[in-house]
């Protein structure tokens, strides 16, 4: 497909769009503002944060393009910052599954973090306060801590998700929870910066996940599957970079979803990649 034909970039951001500290690349910044100006492509981020922590990555590239979000791994869908950042679609995690997950964590002692539109959830105990301060830290989210989890059973949320010290651990929860809950997406994800990493272990609404939410964006804005180009490099990028038109994964990214993807980045999130390839397919110049 020639470049004009591709009307909707989508990306995620930890480990694609962001380097491992957590910025946007000036390079990356200059070649979606070619990309905006020369072949008016629309832009949206993605990602398994609440949409207030995907702000700051919409605020880097608003010399470049304003940016629609997707936030909660698909569950929540906004628009550009100019129209006053509207929810175009919001997917809540059924009540009484969300009481579940309260009990199996609340009775094995994990780590469950409960979004709510301006703050993270937890109950309060020696052995959480750690990961929560750790995920506040690797993420810029703000807590709010709670005695116990029934002070929190009816809320409404878009999804909620356990934190795993490590991969090998998330992994074992991934198929225990997915047998548990069969009736909702269960979904891993990550965060890692050069020194630490978390691994999540994620639940929201049945069907919903970054592949969902792109279907649901381009049917807003009248746009074919076929003219979208998708970035990523985790797990919970799988359905994106397989709902997409065209994909590309970093080199850094899970062999999932390498397998997955039409083409496999040579560079990493920490060198450009997304600029790279974006420059390659738009013929971005280099001056």
């Amino acid at each position: 497909m020639s470049a004009p034909h591709y009307k909707l970039i989508i990306s995620d951001l930890d480990g694609t769009l962001l380097d491992d500290a957590k910025n946007v690349a000036p390079r990356t910044v200059k070649a979606l503002k070619h990309i905006t100006e020369k072949h008016s492509v629309l832009m949206v981020l993605a990602s398994g944060r609440a949409s207030y922590l995907i702000e700051p990555t919409a605020v880097q590239l608003a010399d470049a393009t304003d940016c629609y979000l997707i936030a909660y791994n698909g569950a929540v869908g906004f628009t550009m910052n100019k129209d006053k950042r509207r929810q175009i679609f919001c997917s809540a995690l059924p009540p009484a599954d969300l009481g579940r997950i309260m009990d199996v964590c609340t009775s094995r002692g994990l780590a469950l973090n409960i979004y709510l539109p301006d703050k993270v959830n937890m109950k309060d105990t020696p052995e959480n306060r750690p990961l929560a301060e750790l995920y506040s830290e690797m993420t810029g989210a703000t807590y709010n801590f709670v005695e116990s989890y029934d002070q929190l059973k009816g809320v409404t949320t878009p999804k909620c998700l356990i934190i795993c010290k490590t991969e090998s651990m998330c992994d074992t929860l991934m198929e225990e929870m997915t047998t548990l809950f069969p009736q909702l997406s269960v979904v891993k994800s990550n965060c890692k910066t050069p020194q630490k990493e978390l691994y999540f272990v994620e639940f929201l609404q049945s069907g919903v996940d970054k592949g969902w939410a792109l279907k649901q964006i381009c049917q807003h804005l009248q746009i074919s599957l076929d003219d979208t180009l998708a970035f990523g490099d985790a797990e919970n990028d799988l359905s994106m970079l397989r709902t997409a038109g065209r994909s590309i994964c970093m080199a850094n990214g899970a062999q999932v979803c390498k397998d997955a993807s039409h083409k496999v980045s040579q560079f990493t999130n920490n060198e450009d990649a997304v600029a790279r390839e974006l420059e390659e397919i738009f013929c971005v110049p280099s001056e």
